[in-house]
């Protein structure tokens, strides 16, 4: 939270142990809330370092509980490592089940920092960060798609290479096609 530029030592802009608004349990407590004109607006659940998966399946009805109850935007899910940021993109005021950004300390691409910055206290706008959540979110899957399809491309996808990369002007037959499949299977990078 220091690194975006929040003060965790104030508590009218982060606020440790937050109670949701409409909790049903005095112990229901999200770690923490970044207040942006004393509304919850960023909540931040932490899992210990050792939880490197973050389990959404797991944790998701503890998350959604938060987040219907506080009527923030946005919840950070981490481990101190691994950040994920969820909101309501695909339905309002229901947490969406996968994340819009994924940020890992350990691994993360340049571009990757450009969204983090996004959430800096002094250039965040909620209105953008919700319309850059929604692209972002479509932007992670086409490159899961992209991803698997490299991992696993099927003959038609290997066609498209041969005839738009034009490395080869033969006829494309299933030989040729098994082994250009191999050679995309093998020159995909392991994230």
């Amino acid at each position: 939270m220091n690194a975006l530029g929040y003060d965790v030592f104030n508590p009218l802009e982060v606020v440790p142990e937050y109670v949701p608004d409409r909790s049903t349990k005095k112990d229901d407590k999200v770690d923490y809330a970044i207040l942006l004109e004393n509304k919850p607006t960023i909540l931040i659940e932490c899992k210990r370092v050792e939880n490197d998966k973050l389990d959404i399946k797991k944790h998701g009805a503890q998350l959604f509980k938060y987040f219907t109850a506080s009527k923030a935007k946005f919840i950070i899910f981490t481990n101190g490592i691994v950040y994920k940021f969820f909101s309501d993109v695909e339905e309002p005021n229901i947490l969406d089940k996968e994340p819009f950004f994924v940020f890992n300390l350990l691994n993360f691409k340049p571009n990757q920092v450009k969204t983090l910055e996004s959430f800096k206290k002094d250039t965040f706008n909620i209105e953008e960060a919700f319309t850059s959540a929604g692209d972002l979110k479509y932007i992670r899957a086409f490159e899961q798609v992209i991803e698997e399809t490299y991992r696993n491309p099927s003959d038609e996808f290997v066609k498209f290479m041969l005839d738009h990369t034009g490395i080869f002007e033969g006829i494309k037959t299933a030989k040729v096609i098994e082994k250009h499949k191999k050679t995309t299977e093998t020159k995909v990078k392991t994230p």
